[in-house]
């Protein structure tokens, strides 16, 4: 494939990864070329990554409020400070997960968690859509 070919799903402008496809895919119907089998599945799986990304950019972000609590993806994550340690504790589902230096370490810790957690939905669904 040609020019597609230097697509990186690390970009984050996902919509831009989509167009850069369709137009690919496009210019080669108007033309009346054929597309090769292993470019038609090179542009679907990247369409595929490319969606996928963009749905755990959208929905993934936890939304902390005040008292340090956030839902996720079928999860609740809390974050209580130890009084004796001054760690802080993160809870998913009132079951406390690990203990952080920081109230930032332990966001982070859950945000990763959620990012697993939808990812993992993903592929379940992906692989029983075949």
């Amino acid at each position: 494939m040609n020019y597609s070919m230097d697509l990186k799903l690390k970009e984050k402008n996902y919509k831009s990864i989509l167009e850069r496809i369709n137009h690919y895919v496009r210019r080669k119907s108007n033309f009346g070329d054929t597309l090769p089998t292993k470019d038609a599945l090179f542009a679907l799986e990247m369409s595929y990554g490319a969606a996928t990304n963009d749905i755990i950019d959208k929905i993934g972000k936890l939304e902390w409020n005040n008292s340090n609590e956030a839902y996720g993806f079928n999860n609740k994550f809390h974050i209580i400070i130890n009084a004796d340690t001054m760690h802080s504790e993160l809870y998913i589902n009132d079951t406390i997960q690990a203990e952080y230096i920081t109230i930032e370490d332990a966001k982070e810790a859950a945000q990763a968690y959620n990012t697993d957690k939808i990812r993992e939905e993903l592929d379940i669904v992906a692989n029983e859509n075949g």
